[in-house]
């Protein structure tokens, strides 16, 4: 696996917390990255296929349509460890791969920024299993070294 965000550091952590917008405590399902350069081009962290690109975003509708409170989306269909998993990405501000395409490992899919509902720009990237079930993605981090 290859770091989906350039000299990255995690903003926020897989676990509950305290929402940085809303106020409420709820469950993080995921990762937050952003790049220590400033860099916020995103890299697919495996090979796989384009399942699903979302790229209409509209900020207008961030706290009223679900489905633009998360900014543009990019979701891959991986292996990992020989199953597959679905990879999301997550407040992209473009999108550079389309659904079905194939894509390498390291391949740029997007550029994040400060989209949907969120305080700052960054990548939010989480990992479901097959039948679409939230995997904690902490694991990856290891993959990363």
């Amino acid at each position: 696996m290859i770091e989906p965000v350039r000299n990255y550091r995690v903003t926020s952590p897989y676990g509950v917390r305290i929402h940085p917008v809303t106020g409420v405590e709820k469950m993080h399902n995921g990762i937050d990255f952003v790049s220590r350069d400033n860099y916020s081009a995103v890299y697919s962290i495996l090979a796989g296929k384009v399942i699903y690109d979302f790229d209409g975003y509209d900020d207008s509708k961030k706290l009223t349509d679900k489905k633009h409170s998360a900014g543009n989306m990019v979701i891959v269909e991986c292996l990992i460890e020989g199953l597959v998993h679905y990879v999301r990405y997550l407040h992209l501000v473009e999108n550079y791969v389309k659904a079905h395409m194939a894509i390498e490992q390291g391949s740029l899919i997007g550029k994040y920024g400060d989209v949907g509902i969120s305080h700052g720009s960054h990548l939010h990237l989480d990992i479901f299993d097959k039948d679409w079930k939230i995997v904690n993605p902490v694991f990856i981090l290891d993959q990363f070294n």
